[in-house]
């Protein structure tokens, strides 16, 4: 069965995207040079470009037209990042946007306890369900979501401190941790895999649920081999590159 004209209009439109037929920020075609072009109603061309926006790669402007979306990407160094945050003492959140000249933003979400879920008892090393304390946020960059995480922390550290309030610590959660609470960071394990999102998280994110996401598994320790954090992070693809560099052993 061939695929609708709707379809082929987006997957054509799509790949000349991709190609860099259209650069960031040129608009497309009207309507009417659309509809000519592939011999379809107006109702045919709209659907298309509904498709292409919601997978986030069109911005739509009333009585302007759609334009190819600007989506800088944002680098995130694995190694460099926690010696950045010691330094900057700025909340990691923030410090990445403004990096990269965009308006950083971020909003906590939940604090509280929580039953540690499989994946983060196994970094802790505790049993599953055990009460552990979430701080979950999202991160934004110049008005749009491009992050969303979840810190699980042992109780007895975050209770009652300020990871417990609704605002982003001044300093950082590294910072705060090390300064205020006396856990010093010593070595991290990180894991990427790349999934589809689920609803919530594309509804968030405002991604298609067709993009895929970066999903980051997190865990710091300190020199006892302690767990102090576990990160469980979601970034959409299309707005990270993620870079480390290292040395090798002689």
């Amino acid at each position: 069965m061939s695929p609708a004209k709707y379809q082929r209009i987006a997957d054509e439109l799509r790949a000349a995207i991709h190609r860099g037929d259209h650069q960031p920020g040129d608009v497309l075609p009207s309507e009417s040079q659309l509809c000519d072009t592939y011999g379809v109603s107006r109702p045919t061309v709209r659907h298309a470009v509904a498709i292409l926006r919601s997978e986030g790669l069109l911005d739509v402007e009333h009585g302007r037209g759609a334009f190819v979306r600007r989506r800088p990407l944002i680098q995130r160094h694995a190694r460099s990042r926690h010696r950045h945050a010691r330094a900057a003492g700025r909340p990691l959140g923030f410090d990445y946007p403004a990096r990269h000249g965009q308006t950083p933003g971020m909003q906590i979400i939940r604090t509280g306890p929580v039953s540690a879920p499989a994946d983060v008892a196994a970094r802790m090393a505790i049993d599953e369900g055990t009460s552990v304390f979430i701080r979950e946020r999202i991160v934004f960059a110049g008005g749009e979501p491009v992050e969303m995480s979840a810190s699980y922390f042992p109780h007895d550290l975050a209770a009652d401190s300020d990871l417990a309030t609704d605002q982003p610590l001044a300093s950082g959660v590294l910072r705060y941790i090390e300064d205020e609470l006396g856990r010093t960071y010593h070595h991290i394990q990180e894991e990427l895999t790349a999934r589809v999102p689920t609803p919530a998280e594309a509804e968030t994110l405002r991604i298609s649920s067709a993009l895929p996401v970066i999903r980051v598994l997190y865990a710091a320790y300190d020199a006892a081999g302690q767990a102090i954090e576990v990160v469980d992070s979601v970034f959409p693809s299309d707005r990270h590159t993620f870079v480390d560099a290292f040395d090798l052993e002689s």
